[in-house]
């Protein structure tokens, strides 16, 4: 029972790829960045 209770515990982790947190934050920066390029080419743009 222990056992089947740690591995359920740490499957979610373990079943997680680390490339989607590369692909949030890369998504994240762009969003950011195209943010910015918004704001620049229409400043009156308040969003």
């Amino acid at each position: 029972m222990f056992l089947n209770q740690a591995k359920g515990g740490q499957h979610p982790q373990t079943c997680r790829p680390p490339s989607i947190d590369l692909q949030n934050q890369l998504s994240s920066q762009i969003g950011s960045l195209l943010q910015e390029v918004f704001h620049k080419i229409f400043p009156f743009q308040v969003n």
